[in-house]
Order: C-alpha cells, then structure tokens, then sequence
C-alpha cells in the first residue's frame, strides 16, 4: 500500500549547512576572481618588467660596443689631426735611404709620438702609419717597419674613403707580422696635407673579442640572441651567424617588434637600438619560450599560494560556521522570548571561545544594560539640567543687585538724573529679557559681552570710579557661540570676590584665538581663590568628568561650578576649562572651545 510522505518544510534548514554551503560559494568566487585578476595584473607587471628589462640590456649592449668603437676612433681622429706626426713620417721615410743615423733618430721620434697617440689604453692592441710611398711603422702586438701594404684591398679601400673611416674586421696577418689567428677590429683613415694631397694612413687595431665583448658574453635574462649590423645591413656580429643580413635587420627598424611564432603560438620579441658614433643597429632576438618561462615560473607560485588559501578556508569555513550555529541560536532564541516584562535581562551567555561571537553575546548584554543606564540617565540629565539651568537664572540676578539698582534709581531720581535713571531702567529690562528666555541654550560672545556690558555700567552707578573694567576680545571671536550668561555669571563671580577687598577694582575681559582653539577669560584684581575652594572646586569638577554625575547645586557660591557644568552639558569632556590665580595677583577664570566645534553649534 503506497503511502504519501509529508514533504519536509523547505524553510526549515540547517544553519551549520546553509553558513558551510554559503561560504565555500563566497569563498570560491572571491578567491577564483581574486585569482584571476592577481594572475593578469601580475602577469603584466611581469611583462611590462622584462620588456623594460629587455630595452635595457639593448641599449646596454649597444653603448658599450659604441664606446670601444668610439676609443678607437677617436685614436685615429686625433692622429690625423696631428702635424708633428706627418711631418715625422715623412722625415721618418726620406732618410729610410741614405742617412741611417738621422733615420734611427726619426723612428724614435715617431714611436714616440705613435705610443703618445695610443695613450694608456691598453685594450688598444695595434696603432699603425702608413705613408704613399710603401712605407710605415706600427706598435703594439707587433712593433717595427712595414711595407709591402700599398697593394692590399683594405688599404686601397681607406684610400677610397676619402679620410673617412673604413672598417676592417678579420685575421689581419699582412703588412705587419702579426699574430696568425687573431680577429682584430680595425679602423682606418687616410690623412691630407694643407693641398688635399694623401699624405698617409693611420689604423687603429682592437681584438674584435674586445670590441663586442658585452655581447659575447651573453649571461642576460631571457637568454637573449645578440645581432650587430653596419649601416649597410652587414652582419658585423656573430661571425658566423647563420642568419642573413634581411632577417632582423629589417624587422629592427622599431625600438621594439614582436614576430609571430608558429610553434610556441606566442610572439617571439625583437628589440633593436641605433648606436650614435658607429651608426651600428644592435638588435636583440627573444624566443616566446625565454621570454615566457620566467613569467611561468612566478604565475605558478601565485597559483600554488591561491590552491593552499582555497583549502585552508575551506577547512576553516566548515569550523567556523559550526562554531557559530550553536551560539547564534541561543542568541536568537533569547532574543525571541524577550517581552516587556523581563526587557532589561540580560543573556550571561557563558564564553565560547570565538571572539565574535563572544564580543556579540558581550554586546548583547551591555546594550540592555546600556538601555537601563541611559534611561535612568537621561531622567537624571534632564532634571540636573532643568536644575542647572534655575540655579543659573535665580544667581543672575540676586536680591542685593535688584535691591541696589532699585536704591540707586530712587537717589537718582531725587536728584534730577532722569536721563541716567531711564538708561539704567532700560538696561535692566534688557538684561532681565534675557536671563528669562530659555529658548536658547547658547548665545553669540558678541550678545554675551553686550550684557556683561550693561551689567558692569549698572555696577558703576552703584560704585562710581572705584569700578573700572576693560573688554580686549578679538574681533574673530565675536561670531562664534557660548553657552548664556556664562561670561556674565564669571564677571558677577569676580564682582562679589574684589568688592570685599582694597580699591582700586579691576575686572578685565579677555578673548583670543591659541592655535586651533579660541578662550574667554574673565581676570580681576581681587585676593584671588584660597587654597580650600581652590581643592573642592577641582575635585568637584574631577568628581563630574570620572563619573558623569552632577552636584546638587546651590545658590551662592556656584558661579564657576556651574559654568563647568554647563559646558560638560553642552560639549561632553571636550571643552577647556581653567581657574586659578595670576603671579601679580587676582584671580582668573579662563573658559574655551575648539573653533571646529563652535562654527557647528547652531542657534
């Protein structure tokens, strides 16, 4: 009898599998493209570095070959250009004949001058003279006369050259003796007297080994084929390549050229470079095979390092998400049951070893704590801030400055000082308007200082002359904001501190900027703080920026406190704060913030 099975719920599934299977997928794809772009970035810079490299060691090759040529060159040059040597040689060749003595004397001068020309340069191998008349001199490998030269090709060919540089690279055994075997590289130029008449040849000799002895000895990068030709296409290195002149001549004309290889199926890389004095084209030959192998090798340990990374993660994606399943559930399920009634319980998950996991249960239960405390917090901060802000309005304003002002308008009216009593009526309006508004929580320095304005001027019809103050605050401070009454309520403090005292009194009203923060500091010429209010008020203070919790606040007595507060309510712990007293006596007060901070305070 065939039974119809419930199907199971497909919502229903296994988080270890769903974290296992998800993650391997994430890993896979971030790991395979990451693979991927690693391989070709890589594989580029590779590239981009070994043409570069390549480039290099062309030019390389090519100045150093330049520079032998050039020495060698330059050996001539100056030889043809030098008179004494002309004339010696032709001294040297007319007393060859008849006068043995002078002639001795003649060769040891134009040895002398030859060795002079020569130089120290001791890859120089042979400097040769010749004259029209079948006769010359040389040192070096070989030193002595020489003759029996004029019918030779190459010299015929110098002659041709009309004082232009012929080369000559072979085993150079006639006109000289010299050593049988050797391959020089030769240079040779004729040279004109005053009329354009041949007067002789000069020829410098180098062992070809050490003229293209940078390309001979090929233990560059890539393993690189060297090819040296002469501006005509010759084939002036190696020897005996078995290449012909059309083969890489032709495809050197840019600095750098690829040809397609059939076999590798990749480009086979050609580099060439034009050297300067000898007008050579050195061109640089890299099979695709050299040039890739390199490039493989590093591809393959990016490779092997991607294949280790794939397995280690997948091994630690399985660990990881059945770790995490277990205590993501019990997280969860304590999450569901929570309700209004048990809203503040906490998890007191125990420790599970993974640090996630552990700083989330962690989390957990500091954010319901957090809840609590804040919530009992915030009740706390509004009523010390209602508080706060009372304490402020009722010490503004106390009894004894109403009861003065009041005296002061009566005496004054007795005495016909209308004007002076309506100025005094209007400023107390004025500041009474302000010290009842609540609406704003700061003020600009420029409205506080107008109050502390109007307060001080009601204080010198109070005191007369023996009252003066002073307002020094920079202009640049005046636009930004401070809490109210602040400025005013340190004046007020400083008023009640130097009217108990000696005349004259002082009060003095400071505003500057000190580097990215602007202060306000309030200095009088009272007895200044003792040293019992001095210690109370800073452990109070301390009290607050420890634990965040505010005094109860009384009337008298509180000026400066309750700036304090009201600053750490407006800024947190980031204001700047000061009191104390100054060497020449008096006291001060100095309150700040950060101008960052204040052009972001809004009305």
């Amino acid at each position: 009898m065939w039974i119809k099975r419930k199907k199971k719920d497909p919502k229903v599934r296994n988080l270890n599998k769903i974290l296992t299977k998800n993650m391997v997928l994430l890993i896979s794809i971030v790991l395979g493209i990451t693979a991927v772009i690693v391989s070709i970035i890589e594989y580029r810079n590779i590239e981009k570095k070994a043409l570069a490299d390549l480039e290099k060691i062309c030019v390389q090759i090519g100045d150093n070959v330049d520079l032998q040529i050039y020495q060698l060159d330059t050996i001539t040059l100056n030889s043809i250009n030098s008179n004494d040597l002309a004339y010696t040689l032709d001294y040297y060749v007319e007393t060859a004949r008849n006068d043995a003595y002078n002639h001795i004397s003649a060769r040891q001068h134009l040895v002398a001058l030859l060795t002079s020309l020569k130089g120290f340069d001791y890859s120089i191998r042979q400097l040769n003279v010749y004259s029209t008349k079948d006769m010359g001199y040389g040192i070096g490998d070989y030193l002595g006369a020489i003759s029996d030269y004029s019918s030779s090709d190459w010299y015929k060919e110098t002659m041709l050259a009309g004082g232009l540089k012929h080369v000559l690279i072979g085993d150079l055994d006639e006109g000289g003796g010299l050593k049988e075997g050797d391959t020089y590289y030769s240079i040779s130029r004729t040279y004109y007297n005053i009329y354009y008449h041949p007067v002789g040849t000069i020829e410098a000799r180098k062992y070809y080994s050490e003229v293209f002895r940078s390309a001979i000895q090929n233990n560059y990068a890539y393993d690189p084929d060297v090819f040296i030709y002469d501006e005509t296409g010759k084939l002036v290195f190696p020897l005996n390549a078995d290449v012909t002149a059309a083969d890489y001549y032709d495809l050197g004309q840019e600095q750098h050229s690829t040809v397609y290889n059939s076999s590798s199926f990749f480009p086979d890389h050609i580099f060439s470079y034009d050297m300067p004095h000898s007008n050579y084209r050195i061109v640089l030959y890299v099979e695709s095979t050299n040039f890739l192998t390199p490039i493989m090798e590093s591809l393959k340990v990016i490779a092997l390092f991607f294949i280790a990374i794939y397995i280690a993660a997948l091994l630690a994606a399985r660990g990881i998400a059945k770790g995490i399943s277990r205590p993501i559930r019990d997280i969860y399920h304590f999450l569901l049951k929570k309700d209004s009634s048990n809203q503040y319980e906490t998890l007191n998950m125990q420790a599970t070893g993974i640090r996630e996991i552990d700083k989330l249960a962690r989390s957990v239960d500091e954010y319901i704590s957090t809840s609590k405390t804040q919530m009992n917090t915030l009740l706390g901060l509004q009523q010390q801030e209602i508080q706060a802000e009372m304490l402020a309005l009722q010490s503004q304003m106390n009894p004894h400055f109403l009861y003065n002002s009041l005296a002061c308008i009566e005496e004054m009216s007795r005495q016909g000082m209308n004007d002076a009593v309506a100025i005094m009526v209007k400023d107390i309006s004025t500041m009474l308007r302000a010290i009842s508004s609540n609406k704003e929580q700061v003020i600009s320095i420029e409205e506080e200082l107008d109050l502390c304005d109007m307060y001080l001027e009601c204080l010198r019809y109070r005191f007369g002359e023996d009252l003066t103050y002073e307002f020094d605050v920079e202009d640049k401070l005046l636009d930004y904001y401070i809490p109210k009454l602040c400025i005013q309520l340190l004046v007020e403090n400083a008023i009640k501190s130097i009217t108990s005292g000696p005349l004259p009194w002082h009060i003095c009203v400071h505003g500057y900027m000190e580097g990215d923060n602007w202060f306000i500091e309030v200095i009088d010429s009272g007895a200044g703080f003792g040293e019992e209010v001095d210690r109370n008020l800073r452990k109070q203070m301390d009290s607050i920026l420890e634990t965040g919790v505010l005094p109860s606040l009384k009337i008298e007595g509180m000026g400066i406190l309750n700036i304090f507060i009201r600053f750490y309510l407006l800024d947190g712990i980031t204001f700047l704060f000061d009191f104390g007293n100054n060497a020449d006596g008096g006291a001060f007060v100095k309150v700040g913030r950060s101008i960052e901070k204040s052009v972001k305070i809004t009305k």
